[in-house]
């Protein structure tokens, strides 16, 4: 492909996004032409390509005054007038100015060719040329001809969106309330917008395939629908309008000139926007049933009852419907209508932690004859303390092993009991209250400690001494001493006799 011919392609196909994009029209433009080429003109219907300029978008333009001189390139052109004729606007929208209906008009010519039937359909349609003048051998002829015939039976076009339904009355089928199915009607837009007015942020729009939307969505041209909200997420009555809306695209035909009379009127393209929309009111009416509802205060690690917190029930309004002392059977509060209730707790049990969180829930009508609601407490955290324990000897205060300590609470329980080692030893996990040390075995060569050392873990887990000592004595060792002298003596004895009478024996 050269490149002269892919330049002209990339500039036919940017010339047709301008033209095909809604644009505001402008006051003024400037108007361009030039020579038609390798076209079979008609005789009497001579024309040149036009087009006017505005802003950066350049944008086909038509003859609407055959009989009229053309203005020159770089004349002004100043904004006339405009109009929807469906047959120009026809022409306009298949032929060169538009998509060039291929499936009527063929694709076989040139784009000058093109332009040329469009103007001589023009021409036709305005009743300033008759089909008899134009000589059909031509192809610009033949297609301009097929033009015109199509835009004398074009109607205008009516922009309008319309919604319907059958019922207004939105119906309750156990899990949500809904609709009857809803149409939307009207020509001139793709897509069309559904807003719920009115409606909870629960309310879905349900196509009759299944697809869910949310209000605010866009829904494409022609889809059916109905509203549906979950029965959980209604308490009252509801008036819920369905609104639709849309943004038409309306092609229009302005008309530009000069002030010159001589000079013929120049006819452009545009899209132009409408805003629709409709609306439809829909009515639900929950089911008034009345449910007994009970309500309970647990436990929130192991779920068992709790009985003494004291709690209070009241209405969306603030109105107190109850108050009571919680106890380890479900409160019975009676039958509620339905409605938004709140229970707040003023009082915790003993040991838990205050739950300040009002806790809501809601009752529906035509759900549950019976509701149980829960209510949940934690413990309170208990503070642990912890002490360092020293077995000493009294006189050296060094730490001694072998002796058995034991630690009791204030009800003379066993909390600790442990073998002291050369190093002192830690109890931990202390909870609040009074203790008491004893040592119920002494080390070895030690008499038995008779102390009974108390000391106190206070709420928040400290003890009233950090460390404890507790000394042990030796046991004195003087009766032995004196048995290992008197054996001493007795053997030192013996040896003095024996030496003795050895000394007698030997003098004789």
């Amino acid at each position: 492909m050269s490149r002269k011919l892919t330049k002209l392609l990339l500039i036919i196909t940017l010339f047709m996004s301008m033209v095909m994009q809604p644009l505001a029209a402008p006051a003024t433009v400037s108007f361009n032409t030039r020579k038609l080429n390798g076209v079979n003109m008609q005789s009497g219907s001579s024309s040149n390509y036009k087009s006017v300029t505005t802003g950066n978008a350049t944008i086909v333009g038509f003859c609407l005054n055959k009989s009229l001189k053309s203005p020159s390139s770089g004349t002004t052109l100043t904004l006339k007038q405009s109009t929807t004729d469906a047959g120009l606007v026809y022409i306009f929208e298949n032929g060169y100015a538009g998509t060039w209906n291929q499936s009527l008009l063929g694709n076989s010519l040139s784009n000058d060719q093109k332009y040329y039937a469009t103007q001589l359909a023009i021409w036709l349609y305005q009743g300033k040329l008759s089909v008899s003048s134009l000589n059909q051998n031509y192809p610009e002829a033949v297609a301009a001809i097929k033009l015109y015939n199509k835009a004398k039976e074009a109607k205008e076009i009516t922009y309008a969106i319309d919604i319907k339904s059958n019922d207004t009355n939105m119906f309750y089928d156990s899990t949500y309330y809904k609709s009857t199915l809803m149409n939307v009607t009207g020509s001139g837009y793709s897509n069309f917008k559904v807003i719920l007015i009115n409606a909870t942020g629960s309310a879905e729009i349900v196509t009759t395939t299944g697809k869910v939307y949310k209000s605010g969505d866009l829904l494409p041209s022609g889809t059916s629908f109905y509203i549906r909200i979950p029965k959980t997420k209604v308490y009252n009555d509801m008036k819920i309008t369905v609104q639709v809306s849309a943004t038409a695209k309306v092609n229009k035909i302005y008309k530009y000139t000069t002030s010159n009379s001589d000079y013929q009127d120049v006819g452009i393209m545009m899209a132009d926007t409408k805003s629709l929309s409709d609306d439809i009111n829909l009515t639900l009416t929950p089911e008034d049933e009345k449910v007994t509802v009970k309500i309970i205060k647990r436990d929130a690690a192991d779920n068992k009852p709790l009985a003494g917190a004291t709690l209070v029930l009241k209405d969306s309004d603030g109105k107190v419907i109850d108050k009571w002392v919680t106890t380890t059977e479900a409160h019975n509060v009676g039958e509620l209508e339905p409605g938004v209730y709140t229970v707040t707790e003023t009082s915790a049990p003993d040991g838990y932690v205050l739950n300040s969180k009002p806790v809501s829930f809601t009752i529906v009508g035509g759900g549950d004859e019976e509701k149980t609601i829960s209510i949940y407490n934690t413990k309170e955290e208990t503070k642990t303390g912890k002490v360092k324990i020293s077995k000493q000897d009294i006189t050296t205060k060094k730490e001694l092993p072998g002796a058995t300590l034991t630690i009791k609470d204030a009800n003379g329980t066993v909390v600790a009991q442990w073998i002291s080692t050369n190093e002192p030893h830690y109890v931990t996990g202390l909870t609040p209250g009074k203790y008491i040390l004893i040592e119920t075995k002494s080390p070895k060569g030690y008499g038995l400690s008779d102390d009974i050392i108390e000391f106190y873990i206070d709420e928040d887990g400290n003890a009233s001494t950090d460390t404890i000592v507790m000394y042990n004595s030796p046991i004195p060792v003087t009766a032995d001493i004196n048995l290992v002298a008197l054996a001493f003596g007795f053997i030192a004895t013996i040896s003095l006799g024996i030496f003795s009478t050895y000394k007698l024996i030997k003098q004789k």
